[in-house]
């Protein structure tokens, strides 16, 4: 009989692992002494023999697949083949020896399984070579060169289907996409900025890629609140290999080139691994024709009639501006080509050099090992979103007449693309204007050595540079057979810059990149690992890590000076105090005055003539610079980051292993300096601005944004915002009270136990546990707030958060801590090459960070929100092995329940009690509101008067009768239900906000299939991804007209919103409309009161060797791409996630009831659209068309 326990636990910094074990005699139990045990892979071979008590060790291990082999003179030769090592695990072997006498001259064989593995405590899955080149389509063309294909083929993964770029959306066990830890050869690669991976995933050099659903070991520096992905990179070896690849791919254009060689001298002192790829990519939507034929699938470029606050005022058929001619979509109303601002290219580039030495000891056969690891990634995208993309210089050019013009199509001919140059000032700020001083600025990124405002290229595109540079310096000192110590040091430098090439023709409206958006991150670190096999049955491991990271966000939300000399940059105030006082005059009345809505001077024209006899307060002011052109934000916090973690395996039994951990991590951010602006340094400057801010400003408790009440009387002291002008905008409204603190430092200690076990009930049937606490830092990007505008500092760091309760640029955040508990069952099928395993698991985040969108173009922050709880169930199938003839298969499912309950802000209200608001002050319009003010469902209207019927163009109630009375269309509707405070609600990755953050990311069945028939030199495999789809849904995404809204024209309710309409904007968002019922659903939609399409995607993978050294293979994808519709009124088959629609993000949601439904437009008729996340990721969710890619791979 032979006995089998398999135990992998954490020992090291991710990139080796271990094999221990003990030999005893069959029939005895006896030790067995001075057996020789060796292991061979291609990656590395080692021996070892036996000690008195039979045990042996293997500490350090290249990740392969090994061949065991333990002979001892009187015993058979024992041999196990197929044994994984896996980085961060160690497996332990006992073996019990048949004698000789037995069985003369035989040999016991036996191949290990993949998925039954005695003393594995850690959920971990691990991708060798054979299964990442059998699952490469699963992730369709966006995956063909990277590894999130093979996660698409792990349990407890869910991938989202047709996916492109860089940091594809990947959620393990109901966590969000950035609750997933990523670790490189040992190295950590989470940004502390937003924690995303700064990895592309690329499959070159990879050895073996790991996913961890469960279990992680304490030393683990990647961690992840929900899972953590590891890539182990490739060493050389004896003998060497050298392998070139090509690939072509149609219809979309695919072009990749590879070279990968490696070696080893003969004793192993020395190895290589060199790798270098790149890959050129284009990319279709829907069809073959990038949907064109699809309505739905739109982007906007300009509104309408040339008023950017009146939307709807073109789509009842009224006159094309300049003509008599009724305006329609295609005849005055202009939209995009389909797919705009989705990825259009990729281009990546990938270079690998991977080297060891070993430094023999001399007496005890040891040697020490040298590691130099150099790599770097980069990934260029470009989006479909030049003239050219959105419709041509004709279309683009009549679409800009009508609607920033408000003239006839056509009036100013095509349009030519042009640098949007603009202005800064030179000078000093809170000093006099020197009009010499204002010098031209050149757009971000454009050439060099052209004229201001140059044409530039209608071709041009908006673009994302993603890239990564590493380098690791690493020594191992092998003390004794049973420890080591590790100790490697690394610099990690990746930047995502954003260029808006192209959006800058359309700053005025739609454009959905940003203008410039640059993060250069360099973070330094050093990890040491000690490992010793202090007794047979406890493996001590200890680990300590340090990283620090400067970081420097830029972001330029519109260009510096881009209005040209007409930038606003004077105020006039009395230097004398306006740093404490924060007032502004008017130079011909004298008084008080907006110092943000006031006159002001310009590049042109930096001071106007000052009349004023006197001024209030008996002030002497004069015109002093308040700006000077840049218009940014910026963030420079600086993390350190440390962690010690202490691991004991302890194995009491050959059959019961447990882990035993503790992690401690701290977090410390070091802030930046607030004082002044980063490019005006001028304290006194920032101060005036902060104070007027407050001075002008009211806030809501609960409410997003501000309001400025500077053109309302203000009090003696010159203080607008005073407590009676805040409560004349509606119930609930304070002075704002922001409070500019600056610089200091935030830190935050977690303890993390972690205990974990296996239990071998027989050798093909196993029990696994584990136990965990995670925890993950909050990122720095929302923790501190600063400016390069001191005005837009207020506009950004106070008015988006005062009403939730931070009023300080400083936002104290805490990590989230996630509790985290899974039970595995492993069984092989005696007699088969099958085995499974079932994994249910339960997951209790506390302080769940989420992301809250603050801006355009999916700028976001984040808070401590709630209480998050995911449980559901993983199934792992696996059959033969894809490396070998015969049929092998994988199988990967996964159900997940996932829900969060919001928890208040510092404000003393949460998330629902903020969409409550809007739900409330549509009910105020209700003739049950008007009867029972006191209800708790009912808020006040615009203006405070109460519900009825019909106004008049004042916004008074009147007779329905009476001439130019403007009907209620909500007073007869029923009274919307609030939603429940402390309910449970479906997971999203935005909290959702007017017209964005309207789809979930819990996903509750997920499944992969991988079969493959091989033969001789023939493999075919076929593969499904199959998906239940998501959740969505918004009660924040139908807009409907203000009926008080002091509307010019009855019969048309657009004219109660724009501009002109003084009763016309809503207490809670302080946007021109209210938020009503979906017209289609007749309530207010709950968050995930709609499910997502199911999706199947089927794909085909063929490969035969036409020689021994030559492969070809042909990968089919996307053979059937079917998104299966839930019969609501917004289907479309194209359409596989929805959400807001895709202009949402940029202010622009659906008609609502501004217009009858019929005479909407289809691509603005519905509230939810094609999902569109084209900043972060560029996924949007279409299908994607069939693919084919030939690749030929040639080891030389």
């Amino acid at each position: 009989m032979i006995l089998a326990a398999f135990s992998p636990v954490a020992v090291t910094a991710g990139t080796t692992g271990t094999i221990v074990g003990r030999i005893i005699d069959q029939n005895s139990g006896a030790a067995v002494a001075g057996a020789n045990v060796s292991v061979a892979s291609p990656s590395q071979s080692e021996s070892s023999t036996t000690d008195a008590n039979g045990s042996f060790r293997f500490l350090s291990l290249a990740p392969d697949t090994y061949a065991v082999t333990v002979e001892r003179t009187g015993y058979e030769t024992l041999s196990l083949g197929g044994v994984t090592v896996q980085a961060d695990q160690t497996q332990t072997l006992n073996r019990a020896l048949v004698p000789r006498l037995q069985r003369i001259g035989g040999t016991t064989a036996r191949r290990a399984t993949d998925l039954v593995k005695p003393g594995t405590t850690s959920d971990v899955y691990s991708v060798n070579g054979a299964l990442q080149d059998a699952t490469q389509a699963l992730g369709g063309p966006g995956g063909l060169s990277n590894a999130y294909s093979a996660i698409q083929a792990i349990p407890g993964a869910s991938v989202q289907q047709g996916q492109q770029g860089w940091y594809q959306q990947l959620s393990i066990r109901g966590g969000d996409i950035d609750q997933v830890g990523y670790e490189l050869d040992g190295i950590p690669v989470n940004r502390v900025y937003d924690n995303a991976p700064q990895t592309m995933l690329s499959t070159l050099g990879q050895q073996e890629l790991q996913v961890y659903t469960g279990g992680t070991p304490s030393t683990s520096d990647g961690q992840g609140l929900s899972g953590y992905v590891n890539q182990v990179i490739k060493t050389g070896t004896f003998p060497g290999f050298s392998t070139l690849g090509a690939g072509l791919g149609t219809p979309a254009f695919f072009h990749r080139l590879s070279f990968e060689t490696g070696g080893a001298t003969k004793n192993r002192n020395f190895s290589y691994y060199v790798g270098v790829a790149g890959a050129n990519q284009d990319y279709r939507y829907s069809d073959a024709n990038n949907g064109a034929s699809d309505p739905q699938l739109f982007y906007p470029i300009a509104f309408p009639f040339g008023d950017s606050f009146n939307r709807f005022n073109i789509w009842d058929g009224s006159p094309i501006p300049g003509t008599t001619t009724p305006a329609t979509v295609g005849n005055g109303l202009y939209f995009a080509g389909p797919n705009t601002y989705a990825i259009a290219t990729t281009a990546q580039r990938d270079n690998v050099v991977n080297l060891h030495w070993g430094l023999p000891h001399g007496k005890d056969g040891l040697k020490d090992d040298v590691q130099a690891l150099y790599l770097t990634s980069e990934l260029f995208t470009n989006y479909y979103s030049s003239v050219n993309d959105q419709g041509g210089p004709v279309w683009v050019g009549a679409a800009l007449d009508v609607g920033n013009n408000g003239v006839a199509p056509g009036t100013s001919g095509p349009y030519q693309a042009f640098w949007h140059d603009g202005f800064v000032y030179n000078g000093a700020l809170f000093a006099p204007p020197n009009a010499a001083l204002v010098t031209p600025y050149f757009f971000m990124s454009s050439p060099s050595g052209r004229a201001f405002g140059a044409n530039a290229p209608n071709s041009l595109r908006d673009s994302n540079d993603n890239g990564v540079s590493v380098l690791k310096l690493q020594y191992q000192r092998n003390i004794n057979p049973r420890s080591f110590l590790r100790l490697f040091g690394y610099s990690v430098y990746s930047r995502w810059f954003i260029t808006g090439d192209a959006n800058q023709n359309f700053t005025c409206c739609f454009g959905a990149e940003l203008n410039d958006y640059e993060i250069p991150s360099h973070t330094y670190g050093a990890s040491l690992n000690y490992s010793n096999q202090i007794t047979d049955k406890h493996l001590l491991t200890f680990g300590a890590t340090e990283s620090q990271t400067k970081l420097q966000r830029r972001y330029f939300y519109q260009f510096p000076g881009n209005q040209g000399m007409g930038t606003a940059f004077t105020n006039l105030i009395d230097p004398a105090n306006a740093a404490q006082t924060g007032h502004c005059y008017d130079p011909g009345t004298g008084a008080y005055t907006s110092c943000f809505n006031g006159p002001r001077g310009t590049f042109g024209a930096p001071t106007m003539p000052i009349t004023a006899a006197a001024f209030a307060g008996g002030a002497n002011p004069q015109w002093l610079v308040t700006e000077n052109g840049p218009l940014g934000r910026v963030n420079n916090v600086s993390p350190v980051f440390s962690a010690v973690a202490l691991n004991d395996t302890w194995t009491p039994t050959d059959k019961l292993t447990l882990t035993l951990g503790l992690r401690v991590e701290n977090y410390t951010n070091r802030l930046d300096g607030t004082t002044a602006s980063p490019t005006g340094r001028s304290a006194a400057n920032r101060a005036f601005w902060v104070k007027a801010y407050d001075n002008e400003f009211c806030y809501k408790p609960g409410v997003f944004g501000a309001v400025n009440v500077g053109g309302a009387t203000p009090d003696a002291n010159g203080v607008f915002a005073t407590p009676a002008n805040c409560a004349a905008i509606g119930p609930g409204y304070l002075p704002a009270n922001f409070v500019n603190v600056s610089g200091g430092t935030l830190s935050n200690t977690t303890w993390q136990p972690r205990v974990a076990f296996t239990y071998a009930v027989n050798p093909d049937t196993v029990l696994r546990g584990s136990y965990g606490v995670y925890s993950r830092p909050v990122n720095t990007s929302w923790l501190q707030y600063n400016n390069l505008n001191d005005r837009d500092y207020l506009r950004y760091a106070a008015s988006n958060f005062l009403g939730y309760g931070f009023n300080t640029p400083v936002h104290g955040l805490r990590p989230d801590t996630s509790y985290n508990y899974d039970l595995s069952l492993e069984q092989h099928l005696r007699g088969t090459d099958v085995s499974y395993k079932l994994t249910p698991f339960y997951r209790s985040t506390r302080d769940q960070l989420q992301a809250f969108p603050i801006g355009v173009g999916g700028i976001v922050s984040g808070f401590n929100v709630g209480h998050q709880t995911s449980y559901g169930v993983e199934l792992a199938l696996r059959k033969g092995d894809f490396s070998r003839d015969g049929f092998a298969g994988q199988l990967a499912y996964t159900y997940t329940h996932s829900r969060i309950k919001y928890t208040k802000f510092p404000s003393g209200t949460n998330v629902i009690d903020s969409i409550n608001l809007y739900v409330k002050e549509y009910n105020a319009y209700t003739s049950f509101c008007a009867s029972n003010p006191g209800d708790a469902r009912c808020g006040t209207t615009t203006s405070g008067v109460v519900a009825a019927p019909c106004y008049n163009a004042a916004g008074a109630p009147v007779a329905c009768g009476t001439a130019g009375a403007v009907v209620n269309p909500y007073f007869n509707q029923p009274v919307q239900p609030l939603f429940p405070v402390d309910a449970e609600y479906t997971t999203y990755d935005q909290i959702p906000q007017p017209f964005v953050g309207s789809n979930g990311y819990e996903t509750p069945h997920v499944l992969a299939l991988v079969l493959q028939w091989k033969h001789q030199k023939l493999a075919i495999t076929p593969s499904l991804t199959y998906s239940s789809g998501a959740s969505y849904g918004s009660p924040l995404s139908y807009p409907g007209y203000i009926p008080n809204g002091n509307c010019a024209d009855p019969a048309h309710p657009y004219s109660c919103t724009g501009s002109g309409a003084t009763n016309g904007f809503s207490n809670v968002s302080g946007l021109d409309f209210l938020f009503i019922p979906n017209a289609f659903t007749g309530r207010f939609d709950n968050l995930g009161a709609f499910k997502e399409p199911s999706r199947l995607t089927l794909n085909l993978q063929t490969s035969y060797d036409l020689s021994s050294r030559t492969r070809l293979t042909l990968t089919l994808t996307g053979l059937v791409d079917k998104c299966f519709q839930r019969g609501y009124a917004w289907d479309d088959p194209n359409i596989c996630v929805y959400s807001e629609l895709p202009s949402g993000g940029a202010g622009l949601g659906p008609s609502g009831n501004f217009v009858p439904i019929a005479q909407t437009p289809i691509q603005l008729r519905y509230p939810y659209g094609m999902f569109s996340d084209n900043l972060n990721t560029g996924f949007i969710g279409t299908k994607i068309p069939f693919q084919a890619a030939l690749d030929l791979r040639i080891r030389i």
